[in-house]
């Protein structure tokens, strides 16, 4: 099965509520810290990304914003990485 990846960074209220809500739901996640390479954050900018965290289900967003994951449910999220790329 695909991976969920959240890319995060430092002291950002709204990615670790993410991260808490994921885990509330028994998901596994791998977190990246855009702000550990600025070739990342130039990828996600150029991809039209303004803001964190930014979810993603393999390769395919899944969500942009705590506010779009916590719509999700469990099923949704297990749905969406099965789907993914």
């Amino acid at each position: 099965m695909n991976k969920i990846t959240v890319y995060t960074k430092p002291n950002c209220i709204y990615c670790k509520q993410a991260k808490e809500y994921l885990t509330s739901l028994g998901m596994t996640y791998e977190e990246i810290d855009v702000m550990s390479s600025s070739e990342l954050r130039e990828r996600l900018v150029a991809s039209g990304h303004k803001t964190l965290p930014v979810i993603y289900a393999g390769d395919k967003l899944m969500a942009s914003g705590y506010h779009n994951l916590k719509t999700m449910r469990r099923e949704d999220i297990t749905k969406r990485l099965q789907n993914a790329g």
